[in-house]
């Protein structure tokens, strides 16, 4: 398979930015900002592009510039296909482990990118990543679900958005799922890039895709976990905005209880703030920027129906204790949630 990308138009190209892919770093064109073209130009052994200035050359042993055609810098290979590309390593333990790790590792940032990429169709936001998706769970024997990974759902569960993000107009993914949201800022798992040790137990991730196709287009799914949850009304509504937004991973909202704050990053700024909300303790997790102190997560949850007897919740938020990560109990009660 090759993927070329055409030559944009000057017009269009005033305002373009430098993006890095398998074929090194180049001046975008209309096609750099489509969402099915990220996918192609990962998954295609061969790559032909022409940027703003110069054509590229890129497959899984080389990277050539048309500039500079004889000098091969492999460095550049930013979405290298190697990551995931059968290898016969399954007598190597430890290459075998470190692959295993290195394909979550991709797949996070392939979401960082993909995440900025814009669609004509809504529902087309999963069955786009969906080759990736593919490719990652043969090499890497996972079970994908939604858009998270069943075996790294702690991880999986804890993105968080900026900007001003919005639900989907019709539905796409369950509310716990990052594809259940319209976002083209940021990185979804830079508050919380490694997670350390689990606080929550999954007990069960049910979901029905369209066409019975794994990879594709969710009708619906949900989610049953246990572990421990506290309400964490009445929101402290004069302390909401914090003065040092750039010391506090979550800068829009904050509760006080006990001496301790929580901050929260809401899903959805438009949503506001209303009773009763719980948060369900989810992981220990480091946030990049403050790598001597990882956080304790939890999911801000609200009740779909106060009448409803299914207990069932919707996902509004992201939650950071500052706890040095250690697991709360005081106050805090166990519990079984099922989040839709």
């Amino acid at each position: 398979m090759i993927l070329m990308e055409l030559i944009a138009e000057p017009s269009t190209l005033k305002n373009s930015t430098l993006v890095v892919g398998v074929a090194g770093s180049y001046e975008e064109g209309p096609l750099s900002s489509r969402a099915w073209a990220l996918q192609e130009d990962v998954l295609s052994q061969r790559i032909l592009r022409y940027s703003r200035d110069q054509l590229f050359w890129a497959c899984r042993t080389s990277f050539h510039s048309e500039s500079n055609p004889t000098y091969f810098d492999e460095t550049k290979m930013i979405y290298d296909p190697r990551n995931f590309r059968r290898q016969d390593i399954s007598k190597n333990v430890r290459a075998e482990q470190r692959l295993l790790r290195n394909l979550l590792t991709f797949w996070y940032t392939i979401l960082r990118r993909y995440h900025t990429q814009s669609l004509t169709f809504e529902n087309d936001r999963s069955p786009a990543i969906s080759g990736m998706a593919r490719e990652i769970a043969a090499r890497g024997n996972y079970t994908y679900k939604a858009g998270i990974w069943q075996e790294d759902a702690h991880h999986g569960l804890v993105w968080s958005t900026t900007g001003t993000p919005k639900r989907t107009s019709e539905y796409i993914a369950p509310s716990w799922s990052w594809a259940s949201l319209i976002h083209q800022n940021g990185d979804l798992y830079e508050k919380a890039y490694e997670v350390t040790e689990n606080f929550s137990k999954i007990l069960q991730i049910d979901v029905i895709n369209v066409e019975d196709d794994t990879y594709g287009q969710v009708s619906s799914a949900s989610l049953k976990i246990q572990g421990p949850w506290r309400s964490i009304d009445p929101w402290d509504q004069k302390q909401a905005e914090l003065q040092s937004p750039d010391l506090q991973p979550f800068p829009k909202y904050c509760s006080s209880f006990k001496k301790i704050q929580i901050y929260f990053d809401l899903d959805i700024t438009t949503d506001g703030l209303c009773q009763d909300i719980i948060c369900l303790q989810i992981a220990k997790a480091k946030d990049f920027r403050m790598e001597s102190s990882p956080r304790l997560y939890g999911l801000l949850l609200r009740p779909i129906s106060h009448d409803s007897p299914k207990n069932e919740y919707q996902r509004i938020g992201l939650a950071a204790l500052p706890t040095h990560g250690k697991r709360m109990e005081e106050t805090w009660e166990q519990g079984i949630f099922t989040i839709i």
